[in-house]
């Protein structure tokens, strides 16, 4: 399982409506269990969940991404409670793209090239009819 302080984070994030008096507090609207376990690329359970999105209602199909991840994983939110799903999905692989666009830049002041290890995700968002999950390793 998630340790509570996750889960109070988590649902803290997501479960928020600003107060009509003061539109800068927030409230807690709800509170979420999770039932199951997110994992991380080497199937340990993970600590650092660091975006997380739903579909609208009634499906309430989300999807998680892990800090230090390759991959992203599905879950189910359903009366109270956030339930992974397996198999996780693969966002990216161990080493560049073919596909990927552009060209590194000529700049000789970073002190070396650091291996291409994960996507460092660090949000999702939803807009019909995708998810798009945004990583910090530009």
């Amino acid at each position: 399982m998630i340790p509570i302080r996750m889960v109070a984070a988590l649902a803290g994030a997501w479960m928020v409506a600003a107060s009509a008096a003061d539109a800068g507090s927030l409230e807690l609207v709800r509170s979420y269990t999770v039932q199951g376990n997110f994992v991380s690329d080497d199937g340990h359970i993970a600590r650092d969940l660091s975006g997380f999105a739903c579909m609208p209602q009634p499906a309430r199909r989300c999807l998680a991404i892990n800090d230090e991840n390759r991959a992203a994983q599905f879950a189910t939110l359903d009366d109270g409670r956030i339930t992974p799903e397996s198999p996780s999905i693969k966002l990216i692989g161990d080493s560049f793209s073919a596909m990927t666009l552009g060209k590194e830049p000529d700049i000789n002041t970073c002190p070396g090239k650091k291996e291409f290890k994960d996507l460092d995700g660090e949000a999702v968002a939803y807009a019909a009819p995708y998810f798009y999950a945004v990583g910090s390793h530009g």
